[in-house]
């Protein structure tokens, strides 16, 4: 299993030169879209990362320190997912970018630091909401008679 997604508009587009004789290969399924929208290479690294910032909070400028690594991850999730799992659709790339957000919060660490404003709660709600909202994005799209997708659809 590739790590990009693949929906019913992406394999049309994709196989319509095979097309000849053969039933184009399955989609994805609901569960392995939402598992190839979690960059968890990435986020787990992060986590190795914010273990190492909680553990010398005293030895480090905790925020500045934090939020750089916060955005040279945010940056390095795109590219990673481009150049190493040969993922090509923007919008995975875009909604992985935001699951790495969204994981830094609903997994607490320095960020309730940084933002003494968060509370763990907030963290779960937006796990909870990001995952319907980039579910319902990448959710299959239904196929007019002729094999293009419908508007809106």
């Amino acid at each position: 299993m590739g790590r990009e997604i693949v929906r019913n508009d992406v394999m049309r587009a994709r196989s319509a030169a095979k097309r000849a004789g053969g039933e184009p290969p399955p989609t994805d399924t609901f569960t392995q879209r939402l598992v190839k929208l979690i960059p968890s290479e990435v986020i787990g690294t992060f986590l190795v990362i914010d273990g190492l910032l909680q553990a010398g909070a005293d030895q480090v400028p905790l925020v500045p320190v934090f939020w750089l690594l916060f955005s040279l991850f945010l940056v390095g999730t795109p590219l990673y997912l481009w150049r190493i799992e040969q993922v090509t659709s923007p919008l995975q790339l875009t909604l992985s970018m935001f699951s790495f957000v969204v994981w830094v919060f609903a997994t607490g660490g320095v960020i309730r630091q940084v933002i003494p404003a968060f509370t763990p709660v907030m963290g779960g709600l937006l796990l909870a909401a990001y995952t319907f909202v980039a579910t319902v994005l990448l959710g299959p799209k239904k196929a007019s008679p002729e094999g293009v997708p419908s508007p809106g659809g």
